[in-house]
């Protein structure tokens, strides 16, 4: 029988090999990947267009009765798709993980870069500095500290938050294990189901802490839903933290 597990999708990709995900990204300035992936320092675009492309409107028109009715429940899936990134992208120098180091870099490339990708779908954002913060028409973002668990229940209690559920949630804020950790016990019950939740830029010294917390949390009643996954993600120079954690919860 054919193996078709993610771990094995994953492997099977070409991560030279630029995707529509991938433009966007890099046309927006976020660090996730860009067309050009040999100078790209993550190339989680890749990853992303296999994970989520599917669940974006279709592409081109068909003729098909068929088809126009599929094309109309896809864009009312896309439609009713809430994305949620941690880390706007601060560009203060004394913020941790902060994209100073990132010529012209402009915070919010991510967000941006997600409704670029799901035009129909609600885009939101968090962040520990509040001078990135911002609102738009198609984006809002909210002030969060996701080392503390208060601050984490007081970001899910907002109003327009409080009965939302997540299918695509991005942990791109502090990179720490234990921040990451935190976030995640606190944030796990807004999942969707189906739902995909992402940490990212795993370094190498953490993969071992993730590879035995995903153990202990396979055994864990409260997940048995989810299933959890520690990914390198091929890179032929970046082999610090281009790892991800993918968490998927069932349908």
């Amino acid at each position: 029988m054919e193996d078709t597990s993610l771990e094995t999708r994953l492997k099977e990709l070409d991560y030279t090999k630029s995707t529509l995900f991938c433009k966007a990204f890099g046309e927006e300035g976020s660090d996730k990947g860009n067309v050009n992936l040999s100078t790209s320092w993550h190339n989680y675009s890749v990853v992303y267009h296999l994970l989520f492309d599917a669940a974006r409107n279709p592409k081109g028109t068909k003729s098909v009765a068929e088809d126009k009715e599929k094309q109309k429940d896809q864009q009312n899936e896309e439609e009713n798709l809430v994305i949620f990134e941690m880390g706007i992208g601060s560009v203060n120098p004394s913020v941790p993980s902060n994209m100073k180091h990132q010529k012209r870099y402009r915070p919010g490339a991510s967000l941006r870069a997600w409704k670029t990708l799901f035009p129909s779908a609600s885009v939101i954002g968090a962040d520990i500095d509040k001078t990135c913060l911002y609102q738009s028409e198609d984006i809002s973002t909210y002030y969060c500290d996701q080392c503390d668990e208060k601050s984490i229940a007081e970001l899910w209690n907002e109003n327009k938050l409080k009965d939302v559920q997540i299918n695509i949630f991005v942990d791109d804020g502090l990179h720490t294990f234990e921040a990451n950790r935190t976030l995640f016990l606190a944030s796990f019950h807004k999942i969707a189901k189906g739902g995909t939740y992402v940490i990212e830029d795993i370094n190498i010294i953490d993969k071992l802490k993730w590879i035995s917390q995903v153990q202990e949390w396979e055994k864990d009643e409260r997940f048995k839903e989810f299933s959890f996954l520690v990914f390198d993600v091929p890179s032929k120079h970046n082999g610090w933290d281009n790892r991800l954690l993918i968490v998927q919860r069932s349908k």
